[in-house]
């Protein structure tokens, strides 16, 4: 007979036993939680790296016209303007394989432009059985297309504003970013026929985005458990490097129809759809800021102005650090690198490759990049150092690259520099550089600085596509590179960093 001292006892091992699964399985629904929020990160790398599936798109001005022969045969007739004024025919068989058409591209001997539209034509349009479906109505300018891949990037700045004006529920926004993704990639599918939508997809896509990475990280930060939340924290941004990488895999399929890409915008509509209908039932708790918890009873408050006068060494440094990010022209190089790598065998280099295999290995270099270094910031403190290590090889890269010395090479190169660097570190880099009373402000100036920077990169780099404009912008980067060096120098006090970094590595 079990007596009752003896029969409390047995209850209170059960309630914590029960306790103690309980409190597991909400660990658990913790961890997957913030997984699922953090796959809001992809809908942003699946969008910079869109034009990899479109870039059939733009041909306005390459002035082609589709004539039906007979039947069972259509024939595409490009006229091409060369360089110094002459007028040069050649007719053009989509199905004929890459070696003919090269040696039809061969017959054009006016001027460098008409040979790179021709190969580009060849190479990216050619596998096409219904390319007779291009026409001036769903062909899009160089302008519109650039506008098209940079536009995301307004999007973003106009709903980060929006957010950060507004008092929404961090889960809302979450969710509505989710179904603004959702909405994005399924009418950029409808929209080969109607320009004008793909402009308009492209917004949705940015305003989720803004959203999307207001509240990612906060959340993962405030609600994941203490074991996974760092390491959550780095998985969230780098989902962005994997989103680029995806998309450029889903490039390599060899499609045989205009239309083709409509199934890879469907799918990824289709996965944010679930994904907001998951991110309605997780619980969200909004932990108040340090600042709020302290006691407010008697508040020190300091004048907008005075905070700024007190902040204007480290304001000025963050806004260099996303200056360099994004005037490196890294964005433009990762959006329109299919240009970069189309003609590598042509100019001779070392380093020939396929536009598509080029685009995989420059995402797959950036995604082991950021991984790596974001894990780094987790475990280390020399965040300047790596920085500026990844800053300088940056700055000769893009010098080799204004020189078109070996483009395709110093391409890769530069991506890597970038990625382990220049682009993680000035996120890791940027709060750390205020006090308490001065870091959501700063922290905001530097994003609207990047944003801004973000838009106007991409947009002008699409402008002088297959141009030797383009090699200047390299040269202006590097510039710009170099000038916030030096007074980064000063400014972040690398001195200090790097004998600090030495006395560790003698220990």
């Amino acid at each position: 007979m079990v007596q009752p001292d003896q029969s409390i006892e047995m209850m209170e091992l059960n309630n914590t036993k029960n306790s103690n699964v309980s409190n597991k399985r909400n660990s658990i629904k913790k961890v997957i939680d913030s997984i699922a929020v953090s796959l809001i990160g992809l809908g942003f790398g699946f969008a910079i790296t869109v034009s990899t599936l479109v870039d059939h798109w733009r041909c306005k001005n390459m002035n082609i016209n589709y004539q039906m022969m007979g039947n069972t045969s259509s024939v595409a007739t490009m006229n091409f303007t060369g360089m110094n004024g002459m007028d040069s025919g050649n007719k053009f068989n989509p199905g004929l394989s890459y070696d003919e058409n090269s040696m039809i591209n061969a017959t054009l001997n006016n001027a460098e432009t008409s040979t790179t539209n021709m190969n580009m034509v060849s190479n990216n349009m050619g596998r096409f059985m219904d390319l007779y479906l291009i026409n001036d109505m769903n062909c899009i300018a160089s302008g519109t297309f650039s506008f098209y891949i940079a536009c995301i990037f307004l999007a973003a700045m106009i709903a980060t504003i929006s957010v950060n004006l507004t008092k929404i529920p961090r889960k809302l926004v979450l969710v509505v970013s989710s179904l603004l993704f959702c909405a994005g990639f399924l009418a950029n599918a409808c929209a080969m026929t109607f320009a004008s939508l793909a402009i308009i997809s492209r917004f949705l896509t940015g305003f989720g985005i803004g959203l999307g990475l207001t509240a990612m990280v906060p959340y993962i930060k405030d609600n994941a458990t203490k074991k996974s939340k760092d390491i959550l924290s780095v998985i969230a941004p780098t989902n962005i490097a994997l989103g680029c990488l995806v998309t450029t895999l889903f490039a390599m399929v060899n499609f045989t129809s205009i239309h083709s890409y409509r199934c890879i915008f469907i799918t990824y509509g289709i996965f944010f759809l679930f994904l907001s209908f998951y991110l309605l039932k997780i619980e969200d708790i909004e932990k108040e800021p340090e600042s709020q918890m302290e006691d407010t009873e008697t508040p020190k408050k300091i004048p907008t102005l005075q905070l700024f006068k007190d902040n204007i060494k480290p304001l000025i440094a963050n806004i260099l650090l996303h200056i360099s990010q994004q005037w490196c022209m890294v964005n433009g190089v990762l959006m329109f690198s299919n240009e970069i790598f189309k003609d590598s065998n042509v100019r001779g280099e070392f380093l020939v490759l396929d536009p598509v295999v080029g685009s995989v290995i420059l995402t797959l270099i950036n995604f082991v990049g950021n991984f790596i270094s974001a894990i780094w910031c987790q475990i280390t403190k020399d965040k300047i150092v790596i920085y500026s290590f990844s800053h300088v090889f940056a700055l000769i890269c893009l010098f080799f690259l204004g020189a078109s010395v070996q483009p395709a090479f110093f391409t890769i190169l530069f991506i890597a520099a970038f990625s382990f660097g220049l682009g993680p570190m000035v996120w890791a880099i940027g709060p750390e550089l205020f006090n308490n009373d001065f870091r959501k402000i700063g922290i905001s100036v530097g994003n609207m600085v990047n944003w801004i920077s973000s838009f106007l990169i991409p947009y002008i780099y699409g402008l002088v596509a297959d141009s030797p404009m383009q090699r200047y912008l390299f040269f202006l980067g590097a510039t710009i590179l170099t000038i916030n060096a030096i007074v980064l120098f000063f400014l972040l006090d690398l001195k200090k960093a790097f004998k600090s970094f030495m006395e560790r590595l003698k220990f």
